[in-house]
């Protein structure tokens, strides 16, 4: 958890981040890239967010 939110782990970075660059438009590669994750745990973090938000 970083800040009360859910983090990669191994990166430190909140899932939230992610869902808000792919909102923004952001294509799963280059946030992938960007952040030296794959683009499989990109859409991993976009499906817990989307399922995150529909339940809050």
């Amino acid at each position: 958890m970083g800040g009360g939110r859910p983090v990669i782990s191994r990166q430190g970075i909140r899932t939230d981040v992610l869902w808000e660059r792919w909102e923004a438009g952001d294509s799963i590669a280059d946030i992938a890239k960007d952040y030296g994750i794959t683009p499989a745990e990109v859409e991993t973090v976009l499906r817990f967010e989307a399922r995150y938000l529909k339940a809050v």
